[in-house]
């Protein structure tokens, strides 16, 4: 994404990209994109099975492994926004502090939602908020992700959403 792209103009360029991933994807994995987005918080459970722990539901595996088996790898490089409502619980150090990081690795053990839009990442994601921060995520080519407007709720749209698979590394800089 060149810098000042609009979030309009990169949404419409992922839907190009990832126009095979929603014309093949089964009702069973449409299903999974939107218990993913349901407002119940159910991704919570699927971040569970992500991460492989015991007490994940069934449903949550089959969620989780439904929406890897419906990634698709991205084309060209990208940059997309994550709203973080603290900055103490996602990285473990104070905002003072968060200068420390420049240059550390991060592996990322479950899914990594995002958006093309940097408002929506603001105002959605970062509130309420006891330390809030704005992520900006390049994401490279070759990156396994689900491009959740095309299959998941129609209401949900305007978010935008990215979803990208766990076990990625995530550098700061």
């Amino acid at each position: 994404m060149l810098a000042g792209e609009e979030p309009e103009k990169l949404a419409a360029r992922l839907t190009w990209i990832f126009a095979n991933q929603s014309a093949t994807a089964t009702a069973e994995q449409r299903a999974s994109v939107r218990r993913w987005q349901g407002r119940d918080r159910f991704y919570r459970e699927v971040q569970r099975a992500a991460r492989d722990d015991p007490a994940a539901s069934d449903e949550a595996r089959r969620v989780a492994d439904d929406l890897a088996s419906l990634a698709a790898q991205l084309t060209q490089q990208i940059v997309v926004w994550r709203g973080i409502r603290s900055i103490d619980n996602t990285f473990g150090v104070s905002s003072a502090d968060l200068h420390t990081l420049i240059g550390q690795t991060f592996e990322i053990d479950q899914f990594f939602a995002t958006t093309v839009d940097r408002r929506i990442a603001w105002g959605e994601f970062t509130e309420p908020a006891p330390a809030p921060a704005l992520y900006r995520v390049r994401v490279e080519a070759g990156t396994e992700a689900v491009w959740i407007p095309p299959v998941g709720f129609p209401e949900e749209t305007l978010q935008t959403e990215l979803l990208l698979l766990p076990w990625r590394r995530v550098s700061s800089r």
